[in-house]
């Protein structure tokens, strides 16, 4: 069996939201040996519109940049990483401030995988001020408002030191704040995900655009770098392709379809 890694944003879908060319093809006539994990910072609930657009429906999914792993066609939780820290006093800082929080907490429950409002909630949510769970047990905790106060409360928490924060724009003058495990990234994700199912690294390709690929593509066993990735990305990888606009990504799976012309995996176990 191998593993075949891939990102959604700039890798699956183009800078504009749209599935790269051939890519649902490309997929489609991959080997049934190969297992496919998809690998993003999305929340579960923003990845289902690829997936669906895609027919896809052998992946496992990799969500929140490592924090929950699962398996979609079980309807299964295979792996999770908790935030490990109580951050209740930070959200309740920052409902007082106006901002909306949420949190999204691991479970084995088919029914709530796919989640519904807010975050698109795994398990019970802490939302709106609500919090029916301690925050140390979420895998996820996020923030939203306008900048000056979103750059408060993400200073505060990241002094805690055990939690990673990052602060993007979300919109016209606002902005969001993701908390999730420090140490946890995708390769830690893909990695466990991998000695799971009996797979070594020499057996993962893994693909990806960004900063928070470039762990899991210098780890993997051949790593591939999209044409629009970092420098510091394309540095570690063993193949740079094209774009996700020009349908790189699907050119690159076709060719896995004949290992012995195209031998990226070891031949080894």
């Amino acid at each position: 069996m191998r593993l075949l890694a891939l990102d959604v944003d700039g890798t699956i879908v183009t800078a504009d939201g749209r599935l790269s060319p051939g890519l649902k093809e490309a997929l489609a006539a991959l080997p049934g040996d190969i297992y496919v994990a998809i690998a993003t910072g999305r929340r579960l609930s923003n990845l289902h519109p690829v997936l669906e657009e895609l027919s896809y429906d052998r992946a496992i999914v990799i969500v929140l940049n490592g924090g929950l792993t699962i398996d979609l066609g079980a309807g299964k939780v295979l792996a999770s990483h908790t935030l490990g820290v109580d951050l209740e006093e930070a959200y309740s800082r920052g409902t007082e401030a106006g901002l909306l929080l949420g949190a999204i907490y691991p479970t084995a429950e088919r029914s709530d995988l796919r989640g519904s409002e807010g975050l698109g909630r795994i398990g019970a949510p802490g939302y709106a001020g609500s919090l029916t769970r301690p925050l140390r047990d979420a895998c996820y905790l996020a923030a939203w408002g306008k900048k000056p106060a979103i750059d408060i409360w993400a200073e505060a928490v990241d002094e805690t030191g055990a939690v990673r924060v990052y602060v993007f724009p979300e919109g016209p003058g606002w902005y969001h704040a993701e908390v999730t495990p420090r140490g946890v990234d995708k390769q830690v994700a893909v990695a466990s995900l991998a000695r799971r199912l009996g797979i070594s690294r020499r057996q993962v390709i893994a693909c990806g655009d960004g900063g928070n690929d470039t762990t899991l593509i210098g780890w993997a066993g051949f790593g591939v770098a999209m044409g629009n990735a970092p420098p510091e990305t394309k540095d570690v990888a063993d193949r740079v392709i094209g774009t996700a606009e020009e349908g790189a990504l699907a050119a690159f799976l076709l060719e896995l379809r004949s290992p012995g012309e195209a031998p990226f995996w070891s031949t080894t176990a």
